[in-house]
């Protein structure tokens, strides 16, 4: 191949590669929002534009183990139901929290629980039924916005604290860290992407009355 065509072909291929570069840059940044974007809606007003929401996300305990839960979501009004895998994509617990109570559904032992009853999730015995669906849909529950730890950061002790993200929704909850001072450790529930006005279906079912071995 002459010279002038291997320089060319070279040329090429470094204007590929930095435009492919640039490319990979700019999608991976996050979208700017501008102030006059968001529109901070209450609780109540997200409940009642959008009626439903799902997501997905992960929960951790970062100094007790390395691997991580996935799980998905649901809410819809006052009520959430949230389905948690392990890292093979197997279900392994169900959590279904109604305005007035919360059910844990053990897969692997078909068991069902309440919280106090030595569940295997125990963040849920530190929070109220209507505050697991209240950070779900983004909010943090009232009584733990009385003080301000940083920027993104509100907690009213040091059991729970709360980890926040700018959207076109204002602040919403991204991560909650729960400490377990019995356990000497904490528990992450991050939510990775949530989405408005959808839901699946198949979690709004809930847990069934009858539980049959699989």
């Amino acid at each position: 191949m002459p010279n002038f065509l291997k320089k060319s072909t070279i040329y090429k291929l470094i204007i590929i590669g930095i435009g492919t570069i640039i490319c990979i840059t700019m999608c991976s940044r996050k979208p700017t929002i501008e102030v006059d974007e968001i529109v901070d809606l209450s609780y109540s007003e997200l409940k009642q534009k959008f009626t439903t929401c799902k997501g997905s996300g992960k929960l951790s305990m970062p100094n007790v183990m390395p691997l991580k839960l996935g799980y998905t979501f649901t809410a819809q009004n006052d009520s959430s139901f949230i389905q948690f895998k392990d890292i093979f994509g197997r279900r392994i617990l169900f959590v279904q929290s109604l305005p007035q109570e919360v059910m844990i559904w053990d897969m692997r032992k078909n068991v069902k629980y309440n919280p106090s009853d030595n569940s295997p999730v125990p963040i849920f015995e530190m929070i109220k039924p209507n505050e697991i669906t209240e950070i779900l849909w983004g909010e943090i529950p009232t009584k733990y916005e009385k003080d301000i730890n940083g920027p993104n950061i509100k907690t009213d002790s040091t059991e729970i604290n709360f980890e926040l993200a700018e959207t076109r929704l204002g602040m919403v909850v991204e991560k909650v860290i729960f400490n377990l001072e019995s356990a000497n450790s904490t528990v992450e529930l991050s939510i990775s992407d949530r989405f408005y006005g959808e839901a699946d279906k198949e979690l709004l079912k809930g847990i069934p009355n009858s539980i049959p071995f699989k």
